[in-house]
């Protein structure tokens, strides 16, 4: 579809507005090419193309947004005729605010490199970046995958808004396998980097070489070591529940707090970062159109911001924060500030406690509270007297956000760009250390 993405969606919107008063489009297409590892060789490469059409329809109030994968235009328009009949059956939304004045389009062009771009239909160099990578792994086993790919998006409104920008990216993750244990390594970027996965190789062999014995602990409270890997899902999780919407419909631990309020240690702080070209979640412009701008969610421990789009900012008589979702507001990228620590010396200074490299199957047990629970995944390192001292295994997270945050006691001074399925939004961010964290035994 090409260049014509930005003609096909205001065809659809021409004849949204035939039946409704206010109308968005925003069509996606995306372009990527996968190389996948199997013991310890790359064993398929795949590659895709998928176009997905987003709708947007306010008729009197009534509001509904719908999503279509690679229409032709005329199942497009056929899509937008059965959407004016559902509308019919919707009712009147509390949230019934217009979509906004459009800013000028600018797209953010520094999040696209031409070299990520002819992987797609040539991944020569990423498939010997990766055989550069094996050769980390010595004798391990390794599974994983990497990836890179070109993200178009193409907005338009009833309000007059129109924009076009694409964006590269190169993720993945690699997974190697030891006679003891395993290891685990992600990252991410929006620019041919072969170091980040040189790095990823690294990691995952460093945790799953490790010969420890096998450590048996006691449930109870930690002092804890967690990697980018589990720091990034436990931030995700709260920058999701950042969002003013999660708030409003009771499934935020924030409902609780005031802009201004401490929530963290002052150790903490988490942006949010479209304008950061070196993450795939930049974006010069949110699905309202609003010009995107980086900001705080935490600062120094204090909550600075809630996340918004036009209709949740109304609703609190404040502005947008240009992280709409037409209905739900969200992050684009992630950003936690280095600490002073040195990486090297986190497990010396920990002294005895616990180094959670990996984790998964995180669920949160009670919104309000912040209740939640995460399964430690590949190596876990119980650290004595300053010094690795077993592996453990059956160990999970059971605790609160906000009792967490406010543990946090410091923050290495290397970050580290993670995403993988258990880091949906790209995220830089360092090892942290957590104090007095409740560990249960599975």
């Amino acid at each position: 579809m090409g260049g014509k993405l930005l003609e096909y969606a205001n065809k659809i919107l021409q004849e949204a507005l035939k039946g409704v008063g206010e109308a968005a489009v925003l069509v996606v297409e995306s372009k990527s090419v996968m190389l996948k590892l199997y013991n310890s060789q790359p064993s398929t490469i795949q590659s895709w193309r998928r176009v997905t059409t987003n709708l947007y329809l306010n008729k009197n109030g009534r509001i509904a947004t719908f999503s279509m994968d690679a229409p032709t235009l005329e199942e497009a328009l056929k899509c937008v005729q059965e959407a004016f009949k559902r509308l019919s059956v919707i009712e009147v939304s509390e949230y019934n605010v217009p979509l906004p004045e459009p800013d000028k389009p600018e797209p953010l062009r520094e999040a696209f490199d031409a070299r990520v771009s002819r992987l797609v239909d040539d991944p020569g160099p990423l498939v010997e970046a990766v055989f550069d990578g094996l050769e980390e792994l010595e004798r391990l086993r390794s599974a994983g995958m990497v990836r890179a790919g070109v993200r178009t998006k193409a907005l338009v409104t009833s309000r007059g808004f129109e924009g076009e920008e694409s964006g590269t990216f190169i993720d993945g993750y690699i997974r190697a396998f030891g006679s003891k244990t395993s290891g685990q390594w992600a990252f991410t970027t929006t620019t041919m980097n072969e170091e980040l996965l040189r790095e990823a190789f690294e990691k995952a062999c460093y945790y799953a070489s490790l010969d420890l014995p096998q450590a048996n602990i006691a449930s109870g409270r930690y002092n804890v070591i967690l990697s980018p890997m589990v720091a990034g899902n436990l931030l995700n999780l709260v920058a999701m529940v950042s969002g003013a919407m999660a708030v409003d419909l009771g499934f935020s631990f924030l409902a609780k707090y005031n802009i201004g309020d401490v929530i963290a240690s002052e150790d903490l702080s988490l942006y949010d970062v479209p304008r950061g070209a070196d993450l795939p979640g930049a974006t010069g412009f949110d699905d309202e159109g609003v010009r995107t701008f980086n900001k705080p969610i935490i600062e120094s421990g204090v909550l600075r911001n809630l996340l918004h789009n036009s209709k949740t900012a109304a609703k609190r008589n404040t502005k947008s924060t240009a992280n709409a979702g037409w209905l739900i507001p969200h992050p684009w990228s992630l950003d936690v500030p280095a600490g002073d620590l040195k990486e090297e010396e986190l497990i010396r200074e920990l002294k005895e406690g616990l180094v959670f490299t990996n984790n998964w199957y995180t669920r949160l047990q009670n919104y309000i509270e912040g209740e939640f629970s995460t399964v430690a995944r590949d190596a876990t390192i119980y650290v004595k007297n300053g010094e690795p001292a077993g592996l453990v295994s059956g160990a999970r997270i059971a605790d609160t956000l906000p009792r967490l945050l406010k543990n946090i006691k410091g923050l290495a001074n290397k970050r580290y760009p993670i995403q993988w399925w258990e880091v949906e939004t790209p995220i830089m961010v360092p090892y942290l250390v957590a104090f007095d964290t409740r560990v249960t035994k599975t």
